[in-house]
């Protein structure tokens, strides 16, 4: 595949953040950069504590709790992926990257395929469902260069057959 010759924008993003690595045609990685979503740690950050009242439309003046209709966290969430899907979309029209590889938890992995346009999404190259936003910096780069080495492409030339890979 083209991806294996060329570079590589690789996206690892979830809740808290996301963070962008340029894999090089010889496999290294290098970081460049991270995004903060901005979003806080719990739900009860972003609302008050006390549900608000509101009076019945029936019933003589009957006030019972407010529910909001979705859960703000998961708005914001919502809100990270769009912006994150944007910007990867603009950054592709500058020519700044062929090949996408995506990681994610699989909530957010799920959410980025069903907004992502279609240019987007036949550039990207590989997908790994996992959350590994909360890994440091180094852990992050060796956990990649583990996934993207374990789908090194096969060779069908039996000269270059993996040991113990049988060619018929």
């Amino acid at each position: 595949m083209a991806a294996e010759t060329e570079e590589v924008l690789v996206l690892v993003f979830g809740g808290g953040g996301a963070r962008y690595f340029k894999r090089w045609p010889n496999g290294r990685l290098e970081f460049i950069g991270e995004r903060d979503s901005g979003l806080p740690r719990k739900t009860s950050e972003m609302v008050s504590d006390r549900q608000g009242r509101t009076f019945a439309s029936a019933g003589g003046g009957i006030r019972s709790p407010y529910e909001q209709k979705h859960d703000p966290l998961k708005m914001e969430k919502h809100n990270f992926v769009h912006q994150l899907v944007e910007e990867l979309d603009d950054s592709y029209d500058r020519n700044e990257f062929k090949h996408l590889m995506v990681v994610a938890p699989e909530r957010s992995l799920g959410e980025f395929r069903s907004i992502v346009s279609d240019k987007l999404r036949r550039a990207v190259w590989r997908e790994m469902p996992k959350d590994l936003t909360k890994l440091k910096l180094h852990e992050l780069q060796e956990r990649l260069n583990e996934f993207i080495g374990a789908w090194r492409p096969r060779s069908r030339h039996k000269k270059f057959a993996d040991p113990g890979w049988s060619v018929t």
